[in-house]
């Protein structure tokens, strides 16, 4: 007998002699075929994990290490018990896959709503960013981070036929691949769009175009520094850019893109040659010449808006609907689960959409719920979509 041993109650002893003879709390050995029915009981709707433990006999941590296996697809579940589709492991989706990001080789629920956005899905042009979302993985007790990604359209700019709309889609990583969408992606030069436009991509290559707001905030982080008489020509050689924008917005895609050949392809042509005039004088380590090499480096996807005139000069669309996401991390902290993620997207989009659209988000939850609770027909859902209550008619 160990001294530890000798300092324990007999009883207590005792109790753990019976433990080690009938395997109860969790010490005898499962099955993978035990341990994934178990899991899978405790996924379904409305369970509470730690009553499956006790049914089970199992301490709760061990359960929800069990899950954690079955997130990694360590574990296979049984799916003919599941009442919805885990996070699960993917190498190409198939090509009626709705919009969704496939984040790494991890793609979310499949029966997440947000994830099926027709609208959304069939527009020729939208704009991707990403945020962090702390959640909740109790079998590490600590909260791992997720990703929120943004898919938004505003074809206002051009006139365009389709309302405004943002989707949130959460999964566990931050890698980025858009199944079954086809056009042109303006987003930031973040490394991982970079195989949205690989030749090899199934579906064909996406058309990436970058955000001189990017580029004009680089020189700008310079020019606050003062004394920085390069960097405040850029942001005015720049800002001409952006002037021209704003004489343009509204009018149909042919004009805006004649009228940017004609009056921003000259400044375009001009600003290049002078910054790679200027990047030859100034030393190679220096801010302003970091700034000048990242202009240069994304110059391809910066001059896209020149030849269509559906595309933007920069992605701030999607900037703002991302921020609030940001700004509500303070708040959320974190959520409970990866399905808890999911959730927190499909509140987010509806809520993110219906302020594009000018509509009061209280006040459409209110009504959505309420002709929810009286049984809204599900053929007419459209009635219920956030651009449905913009300028209503009486």
């Amino acid at each position: 007998m160990s001294a530890f041993d000798r300092k324990v109650d007999p009883e207590v002893r005792e109790i753990r002699r019976l433990e080690v003879i009938t395997g109860a709390l969790g010490r005898r050995r499962w099955s993978a075929e035990a341990k994934a029915r178990i899991v899978a009981e405790s996924l379904a709707p409305g369970v509470v994990v730690s009553e499956v433990a006790r049914r089970h006999d199992l301490r709760p941590q061990q359960l929800f290490a069990w899950r954690h296996q079955a997130r990694q697809g360590r574990l296979a579940l049984p799916a003919a018990e599941l009442s919805f589709v885990p996070v699960g492991a993917t190498d190409a989706p198939p090509a009626d896959t709705p919009v969704a990001p496939v984040i790494g080789r991890r793609a979310p629920p499949a029966a997440c709503p947000s994830a099926r956005a027709p609208h959304i899905r069939a527009s020729p042009k939208l704009f991707m960013d990403e945020t962090r979302a702390p959640v909740l993985d109790p079998g590490r007790r600590r909260t791992k981070t997720g990703y929120l990604w943004a898919l938004a359209r505003d074809d206002r700019p051009w006139a365009g036929p389709d309302p405004p709309a943002v989707v949130y889609l959460y999964a566990p990583g931050r890698g980025a691949e858009l199944a079954g969408f086809k056009g042109i992606l303006q987003v930031d030069a973040y490394a991982a769009y970079n195989a949205l436009a690989d030749p090899a991509r199934d579906g064909g290559p996406l058309t990436l175009a970058y955000c001189w707001s990017h580029v004009r905030r680089h020189f700008y982080e310079i020019a606050q520094g003062g004394d920085a008489p390069l960097a405040e020509e850029a942001l005015a050689r720049i800002g001409a850019l952006f002037g021209i924008e704003r004489t343009i917005r509204g009018q149909a895609p042919e004009q805006r893109r004649s009228l940017r050949l004609a009056q921003t392809r000259p400044l375009i042509d001009d600003l290049r040659a002078w910054l790679e005039a200027m990047l030859a004088k100034v030393a190679g380590g220096s801010r302003i010449a970091r700034a000048i090499r990242y202009a240069l480096k994304h110059w391809a996807g910066l001059t896209v808006f020149l030849d269509d005139g559906r595309v933007e000069i920069d992605s701030n669309v999607v900037e703002r609907a991302i921020r609030p996401i940001a700004l509500n991390r303070k708040n959320v902290l974190f959520a409970g689960s990866d399905q808890g993620g999911v959730h927190w997207g499909v509140i987010a989009s509806l809520i993110e959409t219906a302020k594009l659209n000018a509509v009061d988000p209280q006040v459409y939850l209110a009504d959505v719920l309420t002709r929810l609770i009286k049984r809204h027909p599900a053929s007419q859902i459209d009635q219920l979509m956030p651009w449905a209550y913009a300028n209503p008619v009486a």
